[in-house]
């Protein structure tokens, strides 16, 4: 195992010159680390092809009085191409602290060594750096929640290594053309193959040994957006059993289950069963993911239909792909919405629409709690953006 520490790669600024993220809104602050595995997929087609960036999101109660930078240098300056002035990425920070005391210390249902609160593993969209989800994370992180996102250095556009490590490129231009289905497959494998590693030793649990983090390794979340969504699935259905099956709950933030479901371009082959993943399963669309887009997507109607257990489908009023990331954040903070990354953000309001995922995603991980998951509904129905499209309650079928 190769294990590495971030360091500072720009100086700390007081948090009254600073132009903030997002502020989370759970009773806790989030600290955060970062390591780095080596790790190989095969027909992996980034370089170097060995290595996943992992990014912890933790609760602390240690109040933050500095601001550190929300992105590198160089990735700001790329992301500025999409329609961002320049330098002004570089202004966004957060309050997120490095390495800050856990609640191991200070809270008496930490007295066994780990979280009662479930452990959360969110993937990135295809070309999109985890840190693209800060909000997300961080938001479920300070309700109580360890949060890791998987980087696959190589993927996007630039990740700045931790600890002094090196700043790799990609040389796939995922971001701004459509992969070809050989890569966007490759991407899926990785995704799942990263994650199924990542739990089992000697990742995962070998660093909770060593450094005696507080992180739950029996009922995990997880959650991703776009092909990062699809994946999530792809993971709760894995053929390693014992390892599947510690993730009780999932959710997909706007990802087609191409990969899942062995999609052609003639369309879905349905001689191949559909996993049931007999687990609450999540999917949050588009305004015009499932109503208006040419092309439909009939990859959630197939999928859906092959769970026996809960699932929701909403749709959020106003939102394009892009809006279930942090960029409505950017342009928000930043201005130039209209312009930003070729207009692919909806008119949705981007503080709004981050309120209203987070709390979604925080009532579905409820139910490894036993909160239940008609809070869910109870919620979503109070919200005027959130149209629910479909959904079953194991067995009984909604919408």
């Amino acid at each position: 195992m190769h294990l590495l520490f971030l360091t500072f790669w720009a100086t700390l600024a007081p948090i009254s010159q600073s132009i903030s993220l997002w502020d989370p809104t759970g009773p806790y602050h989030v600290g955060y680390t970062q390591h780095v595995f080596n790790h190989t997929t095969p027909k992996d087609p980034t370089k170097p092809g060995n290595i996943m960036l992992l990014t912890i999101y933790y609760p602390t109660r240690q109040i933050p009085n500095i601001t550190v930078p929300y992105l590198d240098p160089i990735s700001a300056s790329i992301f500025e191409k999409g329609g961002f002035p320049n330098g002004s990425l570089s202004t966004l920070t957060t309050k997120l602290q490095f390495q800050a005391a856990t609640l191991l210390d200070t809270n008496p249902e930490f007295g066994n060594g780990t979280s009662p609160y479930p452990t959360i593993i969110f993937l990135p969209g295809t070309g999109l750096p985890a840190r693209a989800y800060t909000a997300y994370q961080s938001e479920l992180a300070s309700y109580g929640y360890t949060v890791i996102s998987i980087d696959h250095p190589g993927e996007a556009p630039f990740i700045q290594l931790p600890y002094g490590g090196e700043g790799i490129y990609t040389t796939l231009d995922l971001l701004t053309q459509t992969p070809p289905p050989e890569i966007a497959r490759a991407v899926y494998d990785y995704r799942v193959s990263d994650v199924l590693a990542m739990i089992n030793d000697p990742f995962l649990p070998s660093l909770i040994h060593t450094y005696g983090a507080p992180i739950n390794t029996t009922h995990f979340g997880i959650f991703g957006h776009s092909i990062g969504g699809a994946a999530a699935a792809g993971v709760m259905a894995a053929s390693d059993t014992k390892t599947a099956s510690l993730f009780k709950v999932g959710g997909n933030l706007d990802g087609r289950f191409t990969q899942l479901l062995n999609q052609s371009l003639t369309g879905v082959n349905t001689s191949i069963p559909v996993s049931n993943l007999k687990r609450p399963f999540l999917e949050l669309a588009t305004e015009t993911t499932l109503n208006g887009r040419k092309d439909g997507d009939i990859t959630w109607e197939y999928f859906n239909a092959g769970q026996s257990e809960w699932w929701r489908a909403l749709q959020i009023v106003g939102t394009e792909h892009l809006d279930f990331s942090d960029i409505p954040l950017w342009v928000e903070r930043l201005g130039g919405r209209d312009e930003a990354l070729g207009g692919s953000l909806g008119g949705a309001d981007g503080v709004r629409t981050t309120h209203i995922v987070a709390s979604i995603m925080r009532k579905v991980i409820g139910y490894m709690e036993g909160k239940g998951l008609k809070r869910v509904d109870e919620y979503t129905d109070k919200v005027p953006e959130a149209f629910r499209l479909g959904g079953n309650d194991g067995g009984r079928k909604i919408g």
